[in-house]
């Protein structure tokens, strides 16, 4: 009797050390999970943000360069009125509302990585054209296709943004792609008042039309390193991700999954009505 109260102490005794170390193992792999996504974050973090940040930046200047351009003396070469200068301002945003639906669709249609590098380009080539307008007809179509144009920057880069990170890592990241806007409005003026002060006459162009020249090619100057981080749908990228990749594509997988319930095809209540009486479950 001695010995069997003995052998299930030992038993016991070892049941226990063997759920300690298990517990010890599981506390470390869970350590060493939260340590490797902090990496992949912060790595995602250094590759992703500068980019979006610098995208916006330039989308937000070249939207409100033509207050500048206005303030060099835009409006009276081109013998502008207050009227038509605020018509010229306020098509970009009649066009920049309307066609972000089909740019969603477009979107959905192709590859971010080419997508967005592919408008930017389109709407600094627009950008550029605005150096060589006559008059004010020509100002308005091009404000127009430029607010066509940057309609699918917004939302191409909140696709980005949810491809990349979970939904409580999106606000702050977010964030500081909004921050852009604020330093524009903050230096933007800085900036054009150099260039219209110190190019003026050069080339034979005006300052107001070396502001839209150069903005074009910082713009053009850009798309080579902006679409090296973005991500395609499915989790493509072109970022160098080694190890992280497998837990990267698990990030995903985990913050997108839809436990939802299967809907009944046509093919299952065929099937339902071929089953016999007899074999039906009850209600």
């Amino acid at each position: 009797m001695a010995l069997n109260d003995t052998k299930t102490k030992n038993d016991m005794q070892d049941i226990k050390y063997v759920e300690e170390a298990e517990e010890s193992v599981s506390t470390e792999t869970d350590a060493d999970r939260v340590a490797e996504e902090k990496a992949l974050v912060r790595k995602i973090d250094i590759a992703l943000l500068p980019c979006i940040w610098i995208m916006y930046l330039l989308s937000y200047m070249d939207r409100t360069n033509i207050g500048n351009a206005k303030v060099a003396g835009m409006t009276e070469d081109l013998n502008m009125s207050s009227d038509q200068y605020s018509i010229a301002l306020v098509v970009f945003f009649i066009t920049y509302v309307v066609f972000e639906v089909p740019s969603n669709l477009i979107l959905a249609k192709t590859k971010p990585s080419i997508f967005l590098p592919t408008i930017m380009f389109l709407w600094g080539a627009a950008t550029m054209c605005m150096a060589v307008i006559k008059n004010y007809g020509q100002l308005v179509a091009l404000r127009t296709l430029v607010g066509v144009l940057e309609a699918g920057f917004a939302p191409g880069i909140l696709l980005i943004l949810s491809s990349w990170y979970k939904k409580e890592e999106q606000s702050k990241r977010f964030a500081v792609y909004i921050s852009a806007a604020v330093l524009s409005g903050a230096f933007g003026g800085i900036i054009a008042g150099a260039i219209t002060g110190n190019l003026d006459g050069k080339s034979g162009l005006t300052g107001w039309e070396w502001l839209f020249v150069s903005r074009t090619a910082v713009d053009v100057s850009r798309l080579r390193e902006a679409n090296t981080p973005l991500t395609d749908r499915g989790g493509r990228c072109h970022m160098r991700m080694g190890r992280h990749r497998v837990l990267h594509s698990a990030r995903l997988s985990i913050e997108h999954e839809a436990p939802l319930r299967p809907r009944a095809t046509p093919r299952d209540h065929k099937t339902s009505r071929a089953r016999p009486h007899s074999q039906r479950r009850p209600n």
